[in-house]
């Protein structure tokens, strides 16, 4: 039973010695998964910032060209409009070729001659 009970002290060691390493691993990788986040979101809250930069910068000067020339403004923002309403109403009904590109050219045509006579 000697020999039992060593072989069983030393299982119990090496049980604890396992969980012990278990533990510092597991401690070892929250604290690098924590990092790890903390860095993403350091990393994104920068993306954030240079981008909400750059559309504020992008909308001033919309917002200047359009002071600057509303009448340009104001036919730009026509002809987009109106080249989206002929790609929904496209969408909807198709040419007979399958092409949206000959209704848009037709229409931006018919409105730009209509509109420079």
């Amino acid at each position: 039973m000697d020999t039992r009970d060593k072989g069983m002290s030393m299982a119990e060691d090496m049980a604890g010695a396992a969980r012990e390493r278990g533990a510092e691993a597991y401690e070892k990788a929250q604290q690098a998964a924590g990092q790890g986040y903390q860095k993403a979101s350091e990393a994104a809250g920068e993306a954030y910032e240079r981008t909400s930069r750059a559309a504020s910068g992008a909308y001033e000067q919309a917002v200047g060209f359009g002071r600057e020339n509303p009448v340009l403004m104001t036919l730009i923002v026509l002809g987009v409009g109106v080249g989206i309403g002929i790609l929904l109403a496209s969408s909807v009904r198709r040419s007979e070729s399958g092409s949206y590109s000959a209704p848009i050219v037709d229409a931006v045509y018919d409105f730009s001659r209509n509109l420079f006579r």
